[in-house]
């Protein structure tokens, strides 16, 4: 249900949705999950949700950011470089410069 939440079309229940998602303990194992929330096109409620899990996950979410750089989704990869240059992790870079290549 809490993924529902995620694309409400109300910001209020996406917020609390969203700070409900990362006060559960098992949170940063389902960051994979929550990327996977970046392809939705057709909710950009949604996909703003996902962002700001990831963001606030940090570090933790690098991994499974990293994993769907290679997205063929120009939009997603944007995403995605937006979500790591927020978090700040400098191991990202080699990553990175791949990505534009």
């Amino acid at each position: 249900w809490i993924y529902n939440a995620l694309g409400d079309e109300s910001w209020r229940v996406r917020k609390e949705a969203v700070d409900l998602f990362l006060r559960r303990p098992e949170n940063a194992r389902c960051a994979g999950e929550v990327v996977k929330l970046l392809h939705s096109e057709e909710n950009a409620g949604l996909r703003n949700a996902a962002m700001e899990i990831l963001i606030r996950l940090g570090r933790q979410a690098v991994p499974h950011l990293l994993s769907e750089i290679g997205t063929p989704d120009h939009d997603v990869r944007k995403f995605i470089l937006d979500i790591v240059g927020e978090i700040g992790d400098p191991s990202c870079v080699p990553a990175l410069v791949d990505s534009l290549n």
